[in-house]
């Protein structure tokens, strides 16, 4: 399995500390997946703005 986090920084809920609003995003959706169980969940900033996307992909297969 993989996990892939794709977060679009460029609006206004990242200017003043960027690190933070990640950690609350990444934060949110893993709570979010705990519950719900999917495999892509929608990310949003503290404004709800759609910012990206943290998907599992389950066929990952890592080659040697």
């Amino acid at each position: 399995m993989k996990l892939i986090i794709t977060i679009n920084m460029g609006n206004e809920a990242f200017t003043d500390d960027p690190q933070t609003e990640c950690q609350r995003i990444i934060n949110d959706a893993l709570g979010r997946h705990l519950v719900s169980q999917l495999d892509t969940h929608p990310l949003y900033d503290y404004n709800g703005n759609n910012v990206g996307t943290m998907k599992i992909q389950r066929n990952y297969n890592r080659r040697k």
